[in-house]
């Protein structure tokens, strides 16, 4: 599964590629909304991990972008929070959006919703 990651946090991106690449899936970061779209428009990925408080477009600039793509409009969205993940988010594409987390989380844990984003598509297309 090809997945795009977008953060701030440098670090964390670094960590989370290696790791993601271990379990077998494809990762891709962006640092920021723009480079994100960036991304997007290089590649649709399976799914994007899209950090809430994302700087330059932002999370709503990249949901926004999303939706006016034909090709990216039906990619599920991990909502990245610092709040818990019942409360409403200011992302207008709300619909898109497979789950929510809320920091700090475990890329054990991030890897699971993966899996369960996939399994749901894969069940949705029976």
């Amino acid at each position: 599964m090809q997945v795009l990651i977008a953060d701030c946090d440098s670090e964390f991106l670094d960590i989370a590629k290696r790791f993601m690449t271990q379990c077998g899936h494809e990762a891709i970061v962006a640092s920021n909304g723009l480079e994100c779209i960036a991304c997007l428009r290089d590649s649709a990925p399976d799914i994007v991990v899209l950090d809430s408080e994302l700087q330059w477009g932002g999370s709503d600039g990249v949901c926004e972008f999303m939706k006016e793509e034909p090709a990216l409009e039906a990619i599920p969205i991990i909502l990245i929070t610092n709040e818990e993940p019942e409360c409403k988010t200011d992302c207008k594409a709300d619909f898109r959006i497979f789950d929510r987390m809320k920091k700090p989380y475990s890329l054990t844990q991030l890897v699971g919703r993966l899996q369960a984003c996939e399994m749901n598509s894969i069940r949705s297309l029976v």
